[in-house]
């Protein structure tokens, strides 16, 4: 008990601490880009739990419109999350990240290859020759890099992981558990 209170306080710390460094000007949004309440979501998209957590969100934010819901693409299942990953932050350029995010997530692990996620994109009205050439750009690796030092500061060990307010949540929780920690970072101010 001692050590995990010691775990949880060095956790509030480092939040504390990465604060700045949680949500940047390049990080995907959905829900209220102005919300009262921030949650980030650090994800893989082969992660099979990322993709049990998707209802529970979904229901969440149609029930709360004042939360803004700020992703991390964490590709740490290995390189089709990385291809994944590359892909939805080039999505985001074609102003199309939710889209395909939403595809990608539904898409069985065996499909995210480089032409899987090209169809999913057409499927989803983007341009697939653009995405291509975007994903390869040096400044979405950085992204990526940095979402991966940042976990690593926060010493997250897994996806998916949820920081709401002052509280690091990993795993996959229910929209009722959301409510009740969005509750409680409002109270909280």
């Amino acid at each position: 008990a001692d050590e995990a209170a010691k775990e949880k306080a060095s956790a509030k710390d480092a939040l504390v601490a990465m604060r700045d460094r949680l949500v940047t000007a390049d990080d995907p949004v959905a829900g209220n880009p102005k919300g009262d309440v921030t949650i980030v979501e650090f994800f893989d998209v082969r992660c099979p739990y990322c993709k049990n957590m998707e209802p529970e969100m979904a229901k969440f934010l149609a029930g709360d419109k004042k939360v803004r819901l700020v992703y991390k693409d964490l590709p740490i299942l290995g390189a089709p999350s990385t291809l994944g990953a590359k892909a939805l932050l080039a999505a985001k350029r074609q102003n199309a990240y939710e889209k395909l995010r939403d595809a990608v997530m539904k898409l069985p692990s065996a499909n995210l290859t480089q032409e899987g996620l090209e169809a999913a994109a057409k499927q989803v009205g983007l341009d697939a020759g653009r995405l291509r050439k975007d994903m390869e750009d040096p400044a979405i690796r950085k992204q990526l890099d940095e979402n991966l030092a940042l976990a690593h500061a926060l010493a997250i060990q897994g996806t998916p992981a949820l920081i709401i307010g002052d509280e690091l949540v990993p795993g996959t929780i229910s929209a009722d558990e959301l409510k009740r920690l969005v509750a409680a970072a409002r109270k909280a101010g």
